[in-house]
């Protein structure tokens, strides 16, 4: 991890009051400074959400967080899911109909011990 920069667990959380949007991410890569804040962190201080699915709401980590994250600014989100080995990176916030959105980076997939393009 470059100087400056943590990969952290813990409270607090991400929020947009805003949009409406509180989130925990299981892992947040985010500028030492950044997180001296009083409260929620400021969501896009975030330079990653990192997510490990979980097994009893999958649809949580695949589908609101990948809804959630571009919209509070979040510009990289990496899920891994333990049930099946695999999990993928998205990146690159685009506008769509339905607000925006990541994408997978030149279809990068990654599988348990090696990445997919």
């Amino acid at each position: 991890m470059p100087e400056g920069l943590l990969a952290h667990t813990g409270t607090p959380d991400v929020e947009d009051p805003q949009q409406g949007i509180l989130r925990h991410p299981d892992i947040m890569v985010i500028a030492e400074a950044d997180m001296e804040v009083e409260g929620a962190f400021d969501p896009r201080a975030l330079l990653a959400a990192i997510e490990v699915v979980s097994r009893s709401n999958p649809d949580n980590d695949w589908t609101s967080k990948t809804r959630d994250y571009p919209l509070l600014g979040i510009p990289v989100y990496v899920i891994s899911d333990p049930r099946t080995g695999e999990g993928t990176v998205l990146s690159d916030i685009h506008t769509t109909p339905q607000g925006p959105r990541l994408r997978h980076p030149q279809g990068l997939r990654l599988r348990r011990g090696h990445h997919h393009r």
